[in-house]
């Protein structure tokens, strides 16, 4: 296995496998979707966020992943102009300063948006929904980004998400 591929979450984000050594192993993409579907409950509604897509640029023979280059359609303009009108959102290796997106390369940059007034979180923030509206992200909505990168079971995810609020907090804290 190469890589996982998946979409359905309508957010733009990846998770990373790690092997018993702690080494990044495997990385996990979300695109984001075509569809603008936002969810309603009764106490919230989903960010908006433009229709998008991706591409992978890999290595035909081994099937090495080596870019990612992601497209969003400006959809209030399109839909003022009466076409799509498609746009590079972001490419990896220009934007998120790696060499590829391998899984050590996506973990170093994972481990940089630990901070939430970096540019590597705020870039993420704003590729989640395709270049849409950029929501507020408190504490609590930082440290549920971050540790997604990194924590797919249940029990890991609970104590990265403890430690990294009280991280949070304080940064937030000193913002004037």
């Amino acid at each position: 296995i190469i890589g996982l591929h998946f979409g359905h979450e309508h957010a733009d984000t990846f998770r990373i496998f790690y092997d018993h050594s702690g080494r990044p192993e495997m990385t996990l993409y979300v695109a984001p979707s075509v569809t603008p579907w936002r969810y309603k409950i009764p106490s919230a509604t989903g960010p908006k966020h433009n229709p998008s897509f991706r591409l992978i640029k890999y290595d035909r023979t081994t099937g090495r992943h080596l870019d990612l280059v992601q497209y969003y359609m400006d959809l209030p303009e399109s839909n003022k102009q009466g076409r799509p009108i498609w746009s590079i959102a972001y490419t990896a290796t220009k934007d998120m300063g790696v060499p590829d997106i391998s899984p050590a390369s996506m973990d170093g940059f994972a481990t940089r948006t630990k901070n939430p007034n970096g540019p590597e979180f705020q870039n993420h923030l704003r590729w989640r929904n395709a270049n849409a509206e950029v929501m507020p992200c408190d504490a609590l909505c930082h440290s549920l980004i971050f540790c997604n990168f990194f924590k797919v079971h249940d029990h890991d995810f609970k104590t990265c998400l403890r430690d990294t609020q009280h991280y949070t907090a304080s940064i937030f804290g000193k913002r004037k």
